[in-house]
């Protein structure tokens, strides 16, 4: 599920986003790495939208982290849009500006799922022989244009920032994201955090860098301006 990252410094007030997360897998026949990519489970709000005065989980093993409270509602199935294409499943995570904000260099709005090193081991994230992982998911916005995701280690040391296009507003769109694997730094292969996958709902500069390389240092999103 990838989402919006403004460009610095806009104020958007009408953003309806929403994703359906597909797969992230190692491979050409790796498993798939991601859980509750459907959207189906809620046991957190039980189908209610909310707001976040701080960092929190919107729908369950999904994470909303956020520098200012209260900008963002959130929740499944929020914003009554279209059923997602036949054939995945009805349910979406949909979130849409609560108050008009400015991003500042040091802010930061992403969703995103820590995935467990047991199954990101496929990967081999950190070793020689690392695969290149594929990130499939369909996303619907009120906005086109370029938008940012990236994934990361526990560490916060290694980073790999993607853009992708969405060509058609209110349209649920498919992407699908070939992320080449590290060769560098540390990758959990225990029940400690493997790799983190997160979108950029809104990122500031401080936070940004060169998307399509992977990088030291922990970047959110790219570098826009």
């Amino acid at each position: 599920m990838l989402f919006r990252s403004p460009t610095q410094g806009s104020n958007n007030t009408n953003i309806a986003t929403a994703a359906y997360a597909d797969t992230i897998g190692a491979g050409i026949m790796g498993a798939n790495m991601i859980i509750n990519g459907a959207m189906q489970i809620d046991q957190r709000n039980s189908g209610s939208s909310v707001v976040l005065a701080a960092t929190g989980y919107v729908i369950d093993r999904w994470k909303l982290s956020i520098s200012q409270a209260s900008k963002i509602t959130a929740g499944k199935n929020y914003g009554s849009l279209s059923a997602p294409p036949v054939g995945v499943s009805g349910n979406y995570l949909g979130f849409k500006v609560t108050t008009a904000y400015t991003i500042g260099a040091s802010d930061y709005f992403i969703i995103g799922q820590n995935i467990e090193g047991n199954f990101a081991a496929t990967a081999r994230f950190g070793t020689a022989n690392a695969s290149a992982v594929a990130l499939s998911f369909y996303v619907y916005c009120s906005s086109t244009g370029t938008f940012a995701g990236y994934v990361y280690n526990s560490a916060l040391n290694r980073s790999y920032t993607f853009t992708y296009t969405i060509s058609s507003a209110n349209t649920w769109e498919k992407k699908t994201i070939t992320i080449p694997g590290d060769t560098s730094g540390t990758w959990l292969t225990t029940t400690g955090i493997g790799i983190s996958c997160s979108f950029g709902l809104g990122v500031g500069s401080t936070s940004s860098g060169t998307a399509g390389s992977w990088q030291a240092g922990n970047l959110f999103s790219v570098n826009w301006l």
